[in-house]
């Protein structure tokens, strides 16, 4: 089990993204993948600028709506979040992946170097584990 942040679940959804193939491979590796309520908000904004790209609304729509297949939603409550958040002198978004982590007591996987470096116990990148 762990936490994937929307940087990882839309390289897995969109096949023409950078991260696909270290999605895929982190997918086989360990297909357990959970993730806050914001993916799904996260994944439209990037169906979104795919379609703004030239993608097809009905192709971006259609891997959008893939999100609930492909990770465990959560949601969460306010305090852990706000507390991650302070801590980490993050925003809330990204509060709500490591509040997760936390919550779960699993790692969380991400690409953002900051919360890699405030959070080194807890966070790792794809790369390591895929």
């Amino acid at each position: 089990m762990i936490v994937v942040d929307a940087v990882l679940v839309a390289g897995f959804l969109f096949h023409t993204d950078d991260l696909h193939a270290t999605a895929v491979q982190l997918r086989k590796r360990d297909a357990d993948w959970h993730g806050p309520e914001l993916v799904l908000s996260e994944i439209r904004s990037v169906a979104l600028k795919r379609h703004k790209a030239g993608d097809s609304l009905d192709a971006v729509a259609l891997a959008a709506d893939m999100v609930s297949k492909v990770v465990t939603l959560h949601r969460l409550e306010g305090v852990p979040v706000l507390h991650a958040a302070v801590e980490g002198g993050l925003w809330s978004y990204d509060a709500e992946y490591v509040a997760l982590a936390r919550q779960l007591k699993c790692r969380l996987v991400t690409t953002d170097s900051e919360i890699l470096k405030i959070f080194p116990a807890l966070a790792v990148r794809p790369e390591r584990i895929a």
